[in-house]
């Protein structure tokens, strides 16, 4: 009884770790970080896109994207430009170059994953 007790405890333990609510649902992979939203951004703003764009494209609401785009213009990730009526928003080359160290740096994590298993 003391042993069945002890593994169902280090499997709940185990399970948090890896992300796991009591429902079930691992929150880990279902959540992006700021890493992830500025890439979205990035990735839709490699072709000039607007404000509306971006939104649906990077799947955020109104309040969010504000604050995105206000960092990513600060960084010098982005530019704005007024064309036909409405802001234009454009990945520089420091966004292209932080795309390109995002995208290897997620292959190399992977890389390392695949070696160990």
């Amino acid at each position: 009884m003391v042993y069945m007790l002890f593994n169902v405890y280090v499997f709940k333990k185990r399970a948090r770790k890896a992300g796991f609510t009591k429902r079930g649902i691992s929150l880990k992979s279902n959540r992006r970080n700021g890493f992830d939203i500025t890439r979205d951004i990035l990735k839709v703003c490699l072709n000039d896109a607007n404000k509306t764009h971006i939104v649906y494209a990077a799947n955020l609401n109104n309040k969010r994207i504000n604050s995105y785009l206000e960092i990513c213009l600060q960084m010098k990730l982005l530019t704005k430009k007024f064309r036909g009526g409405n802001f234009v928003y454009h990945t520089t080359l420091d966004g292209v170059k932080f795309l390109r160290s995002y995208f290897g740096a997620l292959h190399e994590q992977k890389f390392a994953a695949d070696q160990v298993t």
